[in-house]
């Protein structure tokens, strides 16, 4: 309304430092859009009793990976790197990776849904009945889950109580590092993960959009014009994503128009 909420970019309040200087937590979770995606008849049939059934799985993942790392660009590297170069202290970032559903009636979850967007919020609460995702999503005995939900509860009390997650509530997770500095290198993220797919534990770099979309330039498992054309135009739309001439040449190159 510009009033409560300011009518300028975000990026444009961040990059002059025209907000709040608070402690600050950004995320995302590493399939953000697959929450998405898995509705999107471009990717997914539905068999005869309304099951999703991915048209084709690897370009499914692909175009999964590209629209997440696009979410995480806009919603973590861009705007908490903005905060560092105006010198903020106190700033973390996340991934969650966690992607153990169950399967039920057969329904591949975990490759269709994985880590998607709004999965972290049960593990941050501790609770899974009654939440954003259905109850049979989950395995019935699943004490890594629940253990990976009491070291995120963890770390955001501490992160409530301190201003920092630090060591966790009680001194017992590993070491929450602040987003990396000119002065000190780094892993940039705390990923959030059951043993299995790699624990709790600190990794990642930035990436920009002219890293992404070079990469997807250069993809062999999305080889024609008509895939990358595809997958472009799913993240496209997010402001600032992209070098815009960039972006347009590389559209008009793989959508011809």
């Amino acid at each position: 309304d510009g009033i409560t909420i300011p009518d300028t970019d975000p990026l444009i309040l961040l990059a002059e430092a025209n907000y709040n200087h608070v402690p600050t937590i950004m995320g995302t979770n590493r399939d953000e859009v697959r929450l998405y995606q898995i509705f999107d008849p471009t990717f997914v049939d539905v068999d005869f009793i309304g099951r999703p059934v991915a048209k084709n799985m690897a370009l499914y993942q692909r175009a999964a990976y590209y629209g997440s790392q696009a979410w995480k660009i806009r919603g973590v590297d861009l705007p908490i790197s903005l905060m560092r170069e105006n010198h903020e202290a106190t700033l973390y970032a996340y991934r969650f990776d966690w992607d153990e559903q169950a399967d039920p009636m057969w329904v591949d979850l975990p490759n269709l849904l994985g880590a998607s967007h709004a999965h972290e919020i049960s593990f941050v609460l501790g609770q899974f009945e009654k939440r954003d995702f259905p109850t049979n999503h989950y395995r019935d005995e699943d004490s890594e889950r629940l253990k990976l939900s009491a070291g995120m509860m963890s770390y955001w009390a501490a992160f409530a109580r301190d201003g920092m997650p630090g060591v966790g509530l009680n001194g017992e997770m590993p070491p929450w590092a602040e987003w990396p500095t000119i002065e000190r290198a780094g892993p940039t993220m705390m990923g959030f993960d059951t043993l299995s797919g790699g624990g709790i534990r600190m990794h990642g770099e930035v990436i920009t959009s002219v890293e992404l979309l070079d990469e997807l330039e250069g993809d062999d498992l999305v080889k024609n014009f008509k895939a990358k054309c595809t997958i472009a135009k799913k993240f496209a739309g997010y402001r600032n994503l992209a070098e815009p001439l960039l972006q347009a040449q590389l559209i008009l190159k793989w959508c011809g128009k």
